[in-house]
């Protein structure tokens, strides 16, 4: 694959996960805003898996475009660059397993334990 190429299908993985991002958040379950208390039957529905499935794809999605992104602009993007995508790289690496354990634990714990989702704020984080 010519730098190009790479180029452009990074461009183009990196527009598909804006589009993606979008989406899930318009599909987002609105029961949950409703009634947070809700999480265990909100998990199993077939609105969370898409919109949590989006969110996942579109975080690898990204970061295939942010690599792009950094191949493309490297030379001009200068030192402040190379600080900035491996810290742009790491934190969008750091929202993929959030929404890894979003799109995959979350149902499982949803059938195994629908108690521990059923508590105040589960699902949401909290320093």
């Amino acid at each position: 694959m010519s730098p190009s190429q790479l180029t452009r299908a990074s461009g183009w993985a990196a527009a598909l996960a804006g589009a993606f991002f979008i989406l899930a958040e318009v599909i987002t379950p609105i029961t949950l805003f409703t009634n947070p208390e809700a999480l265990s039957r909100v998990a199993l529905t077939d609105r969370f898996v898409v919109q949590s499935m989006l969110t996942f794809l579109a975080a690898i999605l990204l970061l295939a475009g942010l690599v792009g992104l950094y191949a493309f602009q490297s030379r001009e993007a200068g030192r402040l660059g190379a600080v900035g995508f491996p810290i742009a790289f790491f934190a969008t690496a750091l929202m993929l397993g959030d929404f890894y354990a979003n799109t995959f634990v979350t149902p499982a714990l949803a059938i195994g334990v629908p108690n521990a989702l059923d508590v105040h704020n589960a699902g949401v984080l909290a320093l």
